[in-house]
């Protein structure tokens, strides 16, 4: 069982369970991918698939008022991505051991990484609609956010519009109990 994961994080944690062989081959080949920086950043451009795929699914209507009344959405951003970066300090370790003249594409690397996941969060949230079950990204979707991640003033010009268009979409939902 996942029990080490906090229920908070309900969407790596259901994402894990469900693809535990994926999540455990990806960690393995990022662990062997530190040797060189253009494997590890390549290794990098291949997740992101993965990670886009944790947040395509969208929960039920009760699960959502219920997470969102005890938690506020910079919660879910600023735990998911310290999450993430607690389960890559082993890689973020094995690089900088084995690559310690080359730091700057591990800097790289969390930069976006983190960036990454921050979009992709926001992306969900902002199309969050209870009728679909999901909204899984097309290549192109995931390549041109990684291409935003990775230029990194991109995502942050638009970071504060997108939270607050993510966080109005959210309060319409979870104040609109009815329906």
């Amino acid at each position: 069982e996942l029990k080490n994961i906090p229920n908070h994080l309900f969407e790596i944690k259901s994402y894990i369970r469900k693809r535990f062989f994926n999540c455990a081959i990806i960690y393995t080949l990022f662990l062997f991918s530190t040797y060189h920086p253009f494997s590890f950043v390549l290794m990098l451009i291949i997740s992101l698939e993965y990670i886009s795929n944790m947040y395509s699914d969208y929960e039920s209507k009760e699960l959502m008022q219920a997470y969102f009344e005890s938690y506020d959405f910079d919660f879910k951003l600023k735990s998911a991505t310290t999450f993430f970066n607690i389960i890559f300090v082993p890689v973020y370790l094995l690089y900088s051991f084995q690559n310690y003249d080359k730091l700057d594409f591990l800097v790289l690397f969390i930069l976006v990484l983190n960036l990454f996941l921050i979009e992709r969060i926001i992306f969900k949230y902002k199309k969050y609609a209870n009728l679909k079950r999901s909204n899984h990204l097309f290549v192109s979707d995931i390549l041109m956010m990684t291409l935003k991640s990775m230029l990194v003033f991109p995502v942050l010009l638009n970071l504060s519009d997108n939270k607050l268009t993510c966080q109005k979409n959210i309060d319409n939902y979870v104040r609109n109990k009815e329906s």
